[in-house]
């Protein structure tokens, strides 16, 4: 599902590798288009969720991430706007992480964001502005079984252990000496006496 998108990426001819500042003020402008006029739930701009989320985080790919998170799902964006944008694919990848497919449980889409690295701490900071209590105007019965969810979610992923990147093994030493090698010299020394 997700590699023809990095096909056509390839084949778009957009590899040109875009500076920090560049790739989030582009992920700025397309979440924009895909969430004009697009409220939450208490009445807000939805922009204002993406970038309080973009906020949160550090790394610029974590910026363009956090303001395309939603584009895609929840926005008017689709999956060739991020590619003709000429987002990385590692960007592309988190965003599609971050993206619930049809029928998939809330859980099982929160282990899938999980496990890139890009995509986890997005989905931490996302978490953590959902659960903020000031962003809702009345909690009834749904707004506190959304929370429960979030709320477990976001613990899940705060107590998971993070997946470390594999260290590359050390060189091997020099090899010590075996008895069958420490005797073939003795006896190629015994053959050249005789």
């Amino acid at each position: 599902m997700g590699m023809e998108r990095f096909a056509f990426w390839r084949r778009s001819g957009t590899m040109r590798p875009m500076r920090g500042n560049e790739l989030v003020a582009k992920a700025d402008a397309l979440a924009r288009r895909a969430h004009r006029g697009q409220r939450r739930k208490n009445g807000e701009p939805f922009i204002d969720h993406v970038r309080r989320v973009a906020a949160a985080v550090r790394s610029p790919k974590e910026k363009a991430v956090a303001l395309l998170h939603d584009a895609v799902e929840k926005g008017r964006a689709d999956w060739k706007d991020l590619f003709a944008a000429g987002f990385p694919p590692e960007v592309v990848s988190a965003v599609e992480r971050l993206t619930r497919r049809p029928r998939e449980s809330y859980e099982a889409f929160v282990r899938r964001a999980a496990a890139v690295p890009l995509a986890r701490a997005v989905k931490l900071a996302d978490l953590e502005d959902s659960l903020d209590l000031r962003r809702y105007n009345q909690l009834g019965p749904k707004e506190w079984t959304r929370l429960h969810r979030h709320y477990h979610a976001w613990q899940g992923l705060v107590r998971a252990p993070q997946k470390k990147r594999a260290k590359v093994p050390p060189r091997p030493k020099a090899q010590a000496k075996t008895k069958a090698s420490a005797k073939a010299p003795a006896k190629a020394k015994a053959k050249a006496r005789r």
